[in-house]
C-alpha cells in the first residue's frame, strides 16, 4: 500500500500527529480523539469496498499541500483514489484542522440539518469512514455500486 501511496503521489508522506492543530490531537476538556486500532487522526483501516479485505484511508502532506487518499487492497496491486488535496499553513497553530474516524458497518443515523425533525437511518453494509473538520463539520463516506457516497453527519 505505500508504494502504490508513493508512486501515485511522489513526495507526500503519511501525516504525524504534529501536522495537526494541537486542538485535534491533545485532549481537550470534555474531549479527546479516540485513538484505536481501527483508526487515528490520520489513518481509518477497515473494509471499505466489502471484499473482506483491509482497506485504509490517509492524510497524507508534504511541507505546503494536504492531501486525502484511500488504498484498496486490491488484487494484483492495491488501488489508490485520492479524495482531494489543500493547502497547508506553515504556522503550528494553523496545522491540519480534518480528521479521519472509522465507521462501523451497521445503522448510522443521517442527521436532518434542514429543520430537525427528520433524522434518517441508513444500514451499511461495509465499514466507512467520516472526515471530520474540526468544530465545524463532517462527511461519512461509504463505499457503494464502485462509488463512495456522501452523508453530511455534522454541521
Amino acid at each position: 500500500m505505500q508504494s502504490a501511496l508513493t508512486k501515485d503521489a511522489e513526495g507526500f508522506r503519511i501525516c504525524a500527529p504534529a501536522d495537526f492543530q494541537r486542538e485535534v490531537v491533545n485532549a481537550n476538556p470534555g474531549w479527546s480523539y479516540p485513538w484505536n486500532r481501527t483508526q487515528a487522526p490520520f489513518a481509518v483501516i477497515g473494509d471499505f469496498d466489502g471484499d473482506d479485505r483491509f482497506d485504509v484511508v490517509v492524510l497524507q502532506c508534504t511541507e505546503t499541500e494536504s492531501r486525502l487518499a484511500v488504498v484498496f487492497d486490491s488484487l494484483p496491486m492495491p488501488r489508490v483514489i485520492e479524495f482531494g488535496r489543500g493547502k497547508r499553513l506553515p504556522d503550528p497553530w494553523h496545522g491540519i484542522s480534518e480528521y479521519l474516524q472509522y465507521v462501523p458497518s451497521g445503522e448510522m443515523t443521517w442527521p436532518d440539518f434542514i429543520d430537525g425533525e427528520r433524522d434518517s437511518t441508513v444500514f451499511l453494509e461495509h465499514a466507512g469512514f467520516e472526515v471530520v473538520m474540526f468544530e465545524k463539520a463532517a462527511i461519512t463516506y461509504i463505499y457503494e455500486n464502485g462509488r463512495f457516497r456522501e452523508y453530511v453527519t455534522g454541521d
